[in-house]
């Protein structure tokens, strides 16, 4: 059961994508568990060598969840914006699927590499596959469009559908249009899961568009409550 769903912009700008292009990440609260939907990165060199201003949220974050509360972390894929502070959880269980553990712990930096070795080695890497169920909250599909190994998480609240697609889609309105992402690494299959999902009316949560800090109840300046 979800009570609370915040989104997170820890980091704006890109150099191919723009001044109002976001970095964002998600946190749950499911009844006695503080959830992290992906992690973001924190990494000086690679924010200055992309063009990303990186935002002090910790502050804002704390008024919400203490870092040490954080008991689950799902990733969506192992790009380095999604998964590479999750060392900073070291007592979070990580579910991931095997196609994202194994490109991670080959490609990532090092001190992803080493969490994930250690995460594993105390038996708390979780390897999920599509149609699992998370948490008895979020189901997991791995769609492969975006990257290799990228996939979504969704989950139900009232009435509505909700996607957390990762990057599968930068913008929601490119969702809602059935835009494929300029970018994909199985295009067919960003294309297939964009449609088939807007048709079916699903609420896309995207990682890097800045209007769903517009779109939902305001927390703190980078900060917003979804549900």
């Amino acid at each position: 059961m979800l009570d609370r769903l915040y989104a997170i912009r820890y980091g704006k700008g890109f150099k191919y994508g723009g001044p109002d292009f976001a970095f964002m990440y998600y946190l749950a609260k499911v009844r006695d568990k503080w959830v992290l939907i992906d992690t973001g990165f924190s990494s000086a060199d690679i924010a200055m060598d992309m063009g990303i201003t990186m935002i002090p949220i910790r502050n804002e974050i704390m008024e919400i969840v203490m870092p040490e509360q954080i008991s689950d972390i799902l990733i969506t894929h192992s790009h380095w914006d999604h998964i590479d502070d999750i060392d900073k959880y070291k007592k979070a269980r990580i579910y991931l699927s095997q196609k994202t553990f194994d490109k991670a712990v080959s490609e990532n930096c090092e001190s992803t590499r080493k969490c994930l070795h250690d995460t594993k080695a105390n038996n708390r890497v979780c390897i999920i596959g599509s149609g699992m169920k998370l948490l008895d909250t979020f189901t997991y599909e791995e769609v492969g469009g975006h990257a290799e190994d990228s996939g979504v998480f969704f989950f139900r609240h009232g009435e509505n559908k909700y996607c957390i697609i990762g990057d599968e889609c930068f913008s929601i309105d490119y969702f809602i249009n059935n835009v494929a992402i300029d970018n994909a690494y199985d295009v067919e299959k960003n294309v297939r899961f964009t449609n088939q999902y807007n048709d079916a009316g699903v609420i896309p949560l995207p990682s890097h568009d800045g209007s769903v800090l517009l779109r939902y109840r305001q927390v703190s300046e980078n900060i917003v409550q979804i549900v």
